[in-house]
């Protein structure tokens, strides 16, 4: 290369160096300040972005179920898996009406971090108008007062300041399936078939002979059944990880011979399969069955009443948890021993959700035990000749339960 040549290629070398170095300001060159290229670029960015700034905490589409999802992580640890389950659902439930809330412009904000006393009063409003149960409605405000409070907005805090009061709990009526239903639902329970059908036979039996919630039995071991003193022991009690204790529940007579029954079907089929178990009642694997397996059986249950006995029943495995409270306090049992048999800490919980002595079994205490009195204390008393005779009660029937204090 000659020297022209070489001259030119340096004169095209520096003028490059100055376009690229001086000129561009997204391309730093030897006189750009340290740094220039990266702020360039975001401010370059930043002038390409559209659409409103999320916010430094914005919980995605649906923040009450993010935010009660990360509340309930939190207390895997002091709830039964079954408690996990049951608010999981109460969570996806609430979430759905105050997105329905929104949408319909009745609330502000779905968020439980933003929630004002407008939202909360809105969705209480909506709570009367769908006819909910003070007890429900107290149940989901709690919910949503937990959440809240996780998120860090004390709206419900300062609406108690303020003096403005939200639903209370009340002592609902009490209508626990009747034993004539009952009848029907083990009558059903007998046309089941298969290993299935004697499981929900066993269980149909047990639960209102037992006061057994639907995890104590599903949970309990071959072990823990005692036939010779009838009881079974409860090895996971609700809440057992914070306040429940250990119990010994009873069987009562009528769900004995069914119990004997189920022990030879499950001795039968465990000796076909060729496994043993531990588990009282094993599922097709041998292990415990789901939750979501004994709500299956119970629905085919209750289909089957229906349908074969042309019957109207709608009922839970926990109403039969009540089947056991209110049967046993109706044939004198006191209300105490049902509270201790049932795993309740004091009897309020068991008269204010299972069973309460009914009004007419009270009027005829209140009246046996004033029937040998002195007559001094007792005077004869004696009726007009056209007194009335009332052929319904004063109080309807349907109240027969209310037992308020």
């Amino acid at each position: 290369m000659g020297h022209a040549e070489q001259r030119l290629v340096i004169a095209i070398g520096q003028t490059l160096s100055e376009i690229l170095g001086e000129g561009n300001n997204y391309l730093p060159g030897p006189s750009a300040p340290e740094g220039a290229h990266a702020e360039n670029t975001e401010s370059a960015r930043g002038r390409c972005r559209t659409g409103r700034k999320r916010g430094p905490r914005s919980m995605g589409r649906y923040p009450f179920l993010a935010y009660a999802e990360q509340y309930l992580e939190r207390r895997e640890v002091s709830l039964a898996k079954s408690s996990l389950e049951e608010l999981r659902r109460k969570a996806r439930y609430l979430n759905k009406v105050l997105v329905e809330l929104k949408q319909s412009k009745r609330i502000s904000t779905v968020s439980p971090r933003k929630m004002t006393e407008a939202d909360i009063r809105a969705i209480i409003k909506w709570m009367d108008e769908e006819e909910h149960q003070n007890a429900y409605k107290v149940k989901n405000l709690g919910f949503i007062k937990d959440i809240c409070q996780f998120a860090g907005n004390n709206v419900f805090v300062q609406m108690k300041a303020d003096g403005i009061e939200l639903p209370k709990k009340t002592p609902k009526d009490l209508n626990p399936m009747s034993e004539e239903d009952l009848a029907k639902v083990l009558q059903a329970a007998e046309g089941l078939n298969g290993w299935s059908g004697e499981v929900t036979r066993f269980l149909a039996w047990m639960y209102p002979f037992t006061g057994l919630r639907a995890s104590e039995l599903r949970q309990a071991h071959l072990v823990d059944l005692d036939i010779k003193n009838w009881t079974i022991w409860v090895r996971h009690p609700k809440g057992e990880k914070r306040y429940a204790r250990q119990r010994t529940a009873p069987i009562l007579p009528p769900a004995r011979k069914a119990v004997l029954r189920y022990l030879e079907d499950r001795k039968d089929r465990l000796a076909k399969l060729g496994v043993e178990s531990e588990v009282l009642i094993p599922a097709y694997h041998g292990g415990v069955y789901s939750s979501t397996g004994f709500r299956r059986m119970k629905a085919e249950l209750e289909r089957k009443v229906n349908l074969d006995l042309d019957a109207n029943i709608a009922f839970n495995i926990k109403d039969f948890r009540a089947v056991f409270c209110q049967q046993n306090i109706d044939r004198g049992v006191t209300t105490d021993a049902v509270a201790v048999a049932m795993g309740h800490s004091s009897t309020k919980t068991t008269e204010t959700y299972y069973g309460r002595m009914k009004t007419q079994s009270a009027l005829s205490a209140l009246n046996a035990a004033w029937t040998n009195e002195p007559s001094a204390i007792q005077p004869e008393v004696k009726l007009p000749e056209n007194a009335p005779v009332y052929q319904k009660p004063l109080i309807e029937r349907k109240f027969d339960n209310a037992g308020y204090a």
